[in-house]
């Protein structure tokens, strides 16, 4: 009986980086159009949710770095890619406020439960001698996930956020054009006068 194939630890952590490259400048590109455009946050509400995330973060790496010393550094990561997943997906599916805040808490709790873990992992499973070789590999790969996520996110946000948004620009150009001519004609000033409205 034949065992199933299984992906070598540098070949997983270079599909991850690769894949986590293109969703992350995805989502990064999009993320803030979403949360203007969709959940209609002001800037306080955006201030308060970068706040939220940071200080969850700041308040789970200890615990998180305990599980990922002690137990295992691979299930540290597992665990911090499905509660990230699961944070996205929420933010993705529910553009409210409090969910969003909610799923900023989760954001941070999974991040946290990653961050260090990663690099350590791939570290006890190559070893020390060869973990800058695979580094330097993930490096490369991170920055052309980069490029086609960019460029990828550019013709998702002209599809799907710079239309609408264009159509509301166009609208207030046209009201503000109307009220120039309004303006114009009753001699307080217009398109071309001093004191446009």
């Amino acid at each position: 009986m034949r065992t199933p194939h299984r992906l070598s630890a540098p070949t997983a952590y270079l599909v991850l980086e690769g894949v986590g490259g293109v969703l992350a400048t995805l989502f990064g590109t999009l993320f803030s159009v979403y949360v203007i455009v969709e959940a209609h946050l002001g800037p306080f509400e955006l201030v308060l949710l970068g706040t939220v995330l940071e200080g969850s973060i700041l308040l789970f790496e200890i615990p998180t770095g305990v599980v990922a010393d002690t137990v295992s550094r691979r299930l540290s990561v597992i665990i911090g890619m499905a509660v990230t997943g699961a944070a996205l997906l929420l933010m993705g599916s529910v553009p409210r406020f409090g969910w969003l805040v909610v799923a900023s808490v989760l954001w941070g709790l999974g991040d946290t439960f990653v961050s260090g873990a990663y690099e350590a992992w791939i570290t006890d499973e190559v070893g020390e001698e060869h973990v800058a070789q695979v580094f330097t590999r993930e490096t490369q790969v991170d920055l052309s996930a980069t490029v086609l996520g960019s460029s990828n996110a550019i013709s998702h946000l002209d599809a799907v956020a710079l239309h609408p948004m264009g159509t509301r620009v166009e609208q207030q150009s046209s009201d503000r054009g109307a009220a120039d001519v309004e303006a114009s004609d009753k001699g307080i000033g217009g398109a071309h006068g001093e004191f446009p409205l």
